[in-house]
């Protein structure tokens, strides 16, 4: 499924950074639409590069094993309150996003859970027979009919209660507009929800939101940014709105109309992070790096360090050219880690060994981060090889360089070949 498909002609590159960005906000549905649509772009456009295929296909990969771990986590939630039939749609769901093999067994650990508790402590009035159809009435229709009952039932339970609430209520046509969206098949979400919206004239501000998601994927940005503004406002706290609205001002170099929208976040959500990384990153988009800078660097001072406000900060270093500055953060960040047993992502780790080197620090140390990133990072290990290979070059070693670069290019054949 891909989110805003090949919306305004974005790049892949900003797709991807954009996926980043909601990566870095543990927003992992978000950003996994991101990355998929930069798949599906660079797929169409460049299918020959290989490797950044690879990439996208990782992050895609590692959001995908993120939802499975929140849905998981969810579904042990629902086993402890003994929602039986909740828990076990929401695993099914993990169930078909990972493939973690550790995952998986704690998912059928807390299916087994699941059909043990329910067996102990069975639902109040469901009947048994209910689950054994008659073989010989079977109506595959109805099968279909409970299949979607139960993926709009897991995607449901995943929002807050009164937006479940809501979304229950609206009826059939916006449940099938609002399955079609999450399958991404927009033609059939815009008019499904769109009868939907009909039908729910005082009730629908909902509706909107999602109706406008399955219009920017069609490229109809003009209803899209209508639905947004109607939607804010009777929710004007909904700061995932006006990061969409953003992206379309952002794209369309509207950016009187970005800062008009900004001014009008409400004080309550004001001191947030989503709405700090907004601010900043509008900044950014304007090219006004120095007052981006500025204003992370307040951020961090007045409100304390945020992992996500901290990486933003290293970005704008980066594109200032501060490379030496963008570095001491990433070590910062790296320490953090180390510091409190976390495992440190290959992201954090890829930044400093490039930044280093970009800087002439071609250490053992810098060489020996590059084939731990080869481990982890697989998909980018030519890359990774061939700075090995640089760094045994600098130092002299020709063989060593000579083999990694021929390593790196055995990758890239078999890629190919594949």
């Amino acid at each position: 499924m891909g989110f805003l498909n090949n919306l305004f002609g974005k790049s892949v590159e900003t797709l991807e950074n954009e996926g980043d960005i909601y990566a870095t906000q543990q927003s992992w549905g978000n950003a996994k639409i991101k990355f998929e649509t930069a798949l599906e772009k660079l797929e169409a456009d460049a299918p020959h590069k290989i490797t950044h295929l690879d990439i996208l296909a990782k992050k895609i990969a590692q959001c995908r094993e993120n939802l499975a771990a929140e849905h998981a986590a969810n579904a042990a939630e629902l086993i402890a309150a003994r929602c039986w039939a909740d828990a076990r749609e929401l695993l099914e769901l993990a169930g078909q996003l990972t493939e973690d093999p550790e995952r998986r067994r704690e998912i059928e650990r807390l299916s087994v859970e699941t059909d043990q508790g329910e067996a102990q402590h069975p639902e109040a009035g469901i009947d048994d027979d209910y689950y054994s159809p008659d073989p010989d009435n079977f109506d595959a229709s109805n099968d279909v009919a409970e299949h979607d009952d139960e993926q709009f039932g897991a995607l449901c339970n995943t929002l807050p209660d009164p937006v479940q609430e809501a979304y229950y209520g609206y009826g059939e046509s916006f449940k099938t507009g609002f399955l079609a969206l999450n399958r991404g098949d927009f033609e059939t979400a815009a008019t499904a929800l769109s009868k939907a919206l009909a039908e729910n004239p005082d009730t629908g501000a909902y509706i909107e939101f999602e109706l406008a998601n399955a219009c920017l994927n069609l490229g109809d940005t003009t209803r899209a940014e209508a639905l947004f503004v109607s939607y804010l406002t009777n929710y004007p706290e909904a700061l995932p709105a006006y990061r969409l609205l953003c992206e379309i001002y952002w794209e369309s170099a509207e950016f009187a109309k970005a800062d008009d929208l900004l001014a009008r976040i409400p004080e309550s959500v004001s001191r947030s992070v989503a709405t700090f990384l907004l601010h900043g990153e509008h900044l950014f988009q304007r090219k006004r790096l120095d007052a981006a800078k500025t204003f992370y660097t307040d951020c961090i001072h007045n409100y304390g360090s945020n992992p996500v406000i901290v990486r933003e900060l290293a970005k704008v270093c980066e594109a200032l050219g501060q490379k030496q500055e963008a570095l001491g953060i990433y070590t910062d960040l790296i320490g953090e880690c180390t510091g409190c047993g976390a495992r440190v992502e290959p992201f954090l780790k890829r930044k400093y060994a490039d930044l280093n080197f970009d800087l002439g620090n071609a250490s053992v140390k810098i060489l020996e981060t590059y084939l731990s990133l080869a481990q982890e990072d697989p998909a980018n290990a030519p890359e990774y090889f061939l700075r090995v290979s640089a760094i045994y070059a600098q130092t002299g070693n020709d063989a060593e360089a000579r083999r990694f670069t021929e390593i790196a290019g055995k990758i890239k054949n078999s890629e190919l070949k594949n």
